[in-house]
C-alpha cells in the first residue's frame, strides 16, 4: 500500500516534497524487502468471491 500526499496549499506541497529528501542505506533496503509478502494486502485477486465483491461494490458507484 502506499500513502499518496495531497495538497492544494503551496506550503503543504512544499512540505511533502521535502520530505522526500533522504536517501535509505542497503540493510533499511532489506529490511523492508522481507515485508514484501507477494500478496495484496487489499484482497486476493485469485479469490473469486472477493472479485465479485469488489465488483459488486464499483458496479453501485455512480
Amino acid at each position: 500500500m502506499v500513502a499518496l500526499a495531497k495538497s492544494v496549499h503551496k506550503k503543504r506541497m512544499a512540505e511533502n516534497f521535502a520530505s522526500l529528501d533522504f536517501k535509505l542505506t542497503d540493510d533499511e533496503m532489506k529490511k523492508i524487502a522481507v515485508l514484501d509478502k507477494n500478496e495484496s494486502q487489499f484482497f486476493d485477486h485469485r479469490d473469486p468471491a472477493a472479485v465479485k465483491r469488489i465488483h459488486d461494490l464499483v458496479r453501485h458507484v455512480d
